[in-house]
């Protein structure tokens, strides 16, 4: 499935400015399901990333060790800082990311390498994947459910970006340190909105038609099918 990153992006930036626009005070300051943040530290660590990537402290983020500990220190900058300010920097970068990268994203610069901290090498256009990860699951997970609001609806698209994301770090992870019981290919299958399928190696993750061993390539095809216990498969439900 191809991914519309871009597109990924500005639903969930319109979601997250829907939910934010209807907020009280007492709304702002109220605990999230992310331990130590309230709602408005949540939105601060999605506002203070934007301008981190596009400013000067992208080096700083990019060299990091601790890309938790890096976000709780940008966070920490805007403890004392008014829900208004909070989210017009959310709002402000964003549309700042948008634009530059938007563009970029239909270039070849899309695929150049960079490092995002200790999650490893990735390509410039995924990027915009850890972004969409990060606010897809921050909205739903961290922010609806604190505030009794109904959790914003997804699409096909934006899981497959999210999906995208979360495989490109295991792969990274997978090639940092090998785990000592992955010692064979194993098939991940995600079955509903923007599933696919998946061939783990001990050193990487393949989108199963694009993994370079033929003969698994075509055992990896299997895992759509009822049976799927030759591709070795691990069923889940994307959502």
């Amino acid at each position: 499935m191809t991914t519309d990153p871009v597109g990924a992006l500005r639903r969930e930036r319109s979601e997250l400015l829907r939910l934010c626009r209807d907020l009280s005070d007492e709304d702002w300051q109220r605990q999230s399901a992310a331990a130590g943040w309230r709602v408005q530290d949540v939105v601060a660590n999605m506002g203070s990333a934007y301008r981190a990537l596009v400013g000067p402290a992208a080096l700083e983020l990019m060299r990091s060790n601790d890309i938790e500990r890096t976000n709780d220190a940008l966070v920490d900058q805007r403890r004392d800082w008014l829900p208004t300010r909070v989210i017009a920097e959310y709002e402000r970068r964003s549309q700042v990311m948008l634009r530059l990268i938007g563009p970029v994203s239909r270039t070849p610069l899309a695929r150049a390498p960079m490092r995002l901290a200790e999650l490893g090498r990735l390509r410039v256009s995924q990027l915009l994947c850890a972004i969409v990860f990060d606010t897809h699951t921050h909205l739903r997970h961290d922010i609806a459910p604190a505030l009794g609001r109904a959790v914003p609806d997804s699409d096909a698209d934006r899981m497959a970006v999210v999906l995208e994301w979360m495989m490109a770090v295991l792969s990274n992870q997978l090639h940092a340190a090998r785990p000592e019981w992955l010692d064979r290919p194993v098939s991940i299958t995600l079955s509903g909105p923007g599933g696919g399928c998946w061939v783990v190696v001990p050193t990487a993750v393949f989108i199963s038609d694009r993994y370079p061993v033929p003969w698994l390539r075509s055992t990896a095809s299997q895992c759509n099918s009822p049976s799927g216990e030759r591709s070795g498969r691990a069923g889940a439900t994307a959502r």
